[in-house]
């Protein structure tokens, strides 16, 4: 792990030279420079980005797709299990194939070979607007090569190397899928929480007006550069026009010049600029003390407690601008995309079935909140060093919510330790060694260079965390230098006992994430608290030509309630709206056959808690309609038997022949009176795997039938 040295680092921090924000800060975290022109500018639009005022956080099994590796036994293996750990629906699993067998690939081969197929899938599919998050299975490339992106910036600091993880680019899809290197930057995620400080970033209407800024702040002319972002204020969505009035007030208190400071000062408190504390704290604003005036801004200004931002959930359909503010012009923001790898299970990553057996034991851990302490290791290495002032914050937050969590002298925590949470600085450990283990659902942090660079046999892999029982993990693919913005910040866990998912955690508390592979479960909620339910209907079988009733009944042991309800439709997103306990659903329009009815709900706060349950109906053509057929099939196969796996065709099958799915996959086709279905290891993988059949009828519009699971047994 090398550590940066800071003088060394120059250029734009959030949007403003380094020249002027020491006039305005002082904390020495205000180090590193992100590259404001790519940042504010060049945001370019891409089919998957259109606002749906009607999209949900992410959060729920039905906002998730997995994508597997089809050339992979392991791939599909693994994706088995944690689809029906999970409850995945069939609809949302995407299968790729002509992945190169190697842990690296270049950008312009994820693009072609991994992201595109993946985005033009969901789109097909009609999910662009509904998925939340993107869970890769084992055997997919980890790290990716991206200097033909990096060649594009001029200047590019030295401690952005370029190569990044797949899940990194993959929340950065927008960015990448327009070849826009906006994503190497140290503040790219602005999803990510952040001090209060740290919003205070200006915007611009276009590149003009920034460099006009920026030759006014060579010259020092405060009263210039205030009077231009006044002006660019006024030309801004409303929701981002407080942090730059912010910042004209200062600039004009810079210059003495009280007039127009109170006014910018009063736009930006009327705007929604509500931390009275970072005007309170501003030097420049000492000579308004007496000022009555400015004592009247001051209350009218909220005083917010907090000096970082609110813990939200997350959601794939906002633009998030620089100052982490949502708006709803794209020209001002960007849309990011949750992303996880289940697990490594190649080079020197874990066997498929530790994954597995991980994957199921953090399943076990949702809505239960973890008692073991959470631990932050202490020592003189700049691994530990780096996040080591913000370790007394985060306990503080953690004992405000009744959890435990302590700072421990020492690269490991004590000997026999189980640990509700892990916070290191270590190269190389053995936890086996020292017979340190995890509470289900734990998240285990580790800072170090090459924790995920798993062809790299220099220090402890990352997925040492997961052996030993952490839910989530996470290590950087190359070397990252020890710059806190490159790893998750202490107050992740904070984010996650706030009740945010595993994977929101994660992107609440890294702003520059590019390069840190994500291992686990990225639906582990211990500390969640969903309005759960059971879904009821009056029968399975319905007539499509009537609305379909459908009863939600709340656990009563609930600690939150619902404020909204949306519903989907074989994974599509189908509509939302103010939670009622009874629904009345016209599904006409969908075809005859069997589909997966899917019922979300959540709460109206930050956190979004979320919970979803599922029926299987089958619709039929009027109420007399005969009852659809019907097939049976062994709920177990062992895979060195045979070849074919017998199965009884029930009812009035249509003559065309039949298609075999596994989930969204179709892998056989038989005749209409077939006795068996041909079954390919490579297809089909190992575990849990969810079959379907389906015939096309006259219209040429498929019919599908009941699904059956099928455990297919090595």
């Amino acid at each position: 792990m090398r550590a940066r040295n800071g003088s060394e680092i120059v250029g734009f921090l959030k949007g403003l030279p380094l020249t002027l924000l020491v006039h305005f800060f002082s904390s020495p975290a205000k180090t590193i420079p992100p590259l404001g022109k790519f940042l504010i500018f060049g945001l370019f639009h891409l089919f998957l980005t259109a606002s749906n005022p009607l999209a949900n956080a992410g959060g729920t099994p039905g906002q998730w797709v997995v994508v597997v590796n089809g050339d992979s036994i392991s791939s599909r293996t693994v994706a088995n299990h944690f689809c029906q750990i999970r409850d995945i629906p069939a609809n949302n699993v995407v299968v790729l194939t002509g992945i190169p067998d190697k842990d690296r690939i270049t950008i312009d081969e994820f693009r072609t070979l991994i992201l595109a197929p993946l985005m033009e899938e969901l789109q097909k599919r009609g999910m662009a607007n509904h998925i939340q998050g993107v869970a890769y299975s084992v055997d997919f490339p980890t790290s990716i090569d991206i200097a033909t992106d990096a060649k594009k910036i001029p200047n590019l600091s030295q401690y952005l190397t370029p190569v990044a993880s797949i899940n990194g680019l993959t929340f950065f899809y927008r960015y990448v899928m327009t070849e826009n290197p906006a994503y190497l930057s140290f503040d790219a995620n602005w999803y990510a929480r952040r001090s209060i400080q740290d919003t205070l970033q200006p915007l611009f209407e276009n590149e003009k007006s920034k460099e006009i800024f920026l030759e006014l702040d060579k010259a020092k002319d405060w009263r210039g550069m205030a009077t231009l972002l006044s002006d660019q204020a006024a030309k801004l969505p409303k929701e981002l026009r407080s942090p730059t009035h912010l910042l004209s007030a200062f600039l004009f208190a810079k210059a003495q010049d009280r007039e127009p400071c109170l006014k910018q000062l009063e736009s930006a408190i009327l705007t929604g600029w509500n931390f009275r504390k970072a005007i309170e704290n501003q030097p420049d604003l000492k000579f308004l003390d007496e000022d009555q005036e400015f004592q009247r801004l001051l209350k009218l200004c909220e005083d917010s407690a907090t000096e970082v931002t609110e813990i939200r959930a997350f959601n794939a359909r906002n633009f998030y601008s620089p100052s982490t503010t949502i708006t709803k012009d794209q020209n001002y923001g960007n849309p990011f995309l949750l992303s996880v790898v289940l697990g490594v299970s190649r080079d020197l990553g874990l066997r498929r079935e530790e994954v597995i057996s991980g994957l199921r034991q953090s399943a076990l851990a949702d809505y239960k909140p973890l008692t073991e302490k959470i631990i932050f290791t202490q020592t003189s290495d700049v691994r530990t060093t780096t996040r080591q002032p913000f370790f007394a914050p985060a306990i503080d937050y953690l004992k405000k919510k009744g959890l435990e969590a302590i700072v421990h002298n020492g690269p490991l925590p004590p000997k026999g330790t189980k640990c509700g949470g892990l916070m290191m600085g270590s190269a190389d450990f053995s936890l086996g060694r020292e017979m340190i283990e995890f509470e289900p659902g734990a998240i285990a942090e580790n800072l170090t260079s090459f924790g995920g660079a798993m062809t790299n046999p220099s220090q402890t892999k990352a997925t040492e965390f997961l052996r030993y029982g952490a839910a989530i993990t996470s290590g950087a693919v190359h070397e990252p230098y020890a710059i806190i913005n490159k790893f998750p910040h202490p107050f992740i866990f904070d984010c996650y006992a706030e009740g945010l998912t595993s994977a929101e955690s994660y992107y609440s508390s890294v702003t520059c994430p590019y390069q840190l592979l994500i291992l686990g479960d990225p639906l582990c909620q211990p500390y969640a608290k969903p309005p759960r339910f059971t879904l009821s209907t009056a029968s399975l079988i319905h007539d499509r030509n009537k609305p379909i009733k459908l009863e939600i009944k709340l656990d009563p042991n609930n600690e939150s309630d619902p404020a909204v309800c949306w519903v989907t439709l074989d994974g599509r997103f189908v509509a939302e709206g103010a939670f009622r306990p009874t629904i009345a659903l016209n599904l006409k329009s969908s075809p005859i056959g069997t589909h997966e009815l899917r019922i979300g709900l959540k709460t109206a706060d930050n956190i979004e808690h979320k919970f979803e349950a599922a029926l299987e109906i089958q619709l039929t053509d009027g109420a007399n309609a005969e009852v659809p057929p019907q097939w049976t099939c062994p709920e177990q196969f062992a895979s060195f038997e045979k070849t074919e796996i017998p199965i009884e065709l029930k009812g009035s099958f249509l003559k065309s022949d039949i298609q075999v799915w596994n989930r969204s996959e179709l892998i056989a086709t038989i005749p209409p009176d077939a006795t068996s279905i041909p079954f390919s290891l490579l297809k089909w993988g190992y575990g849990p795997v969810e079959v379907q059949l389906k015939q096309a009828d006259d219209s040429g519009s498929l019919l599908s039938y009941p699904t059956r699971i099928i455990e297919v047994q090595p």
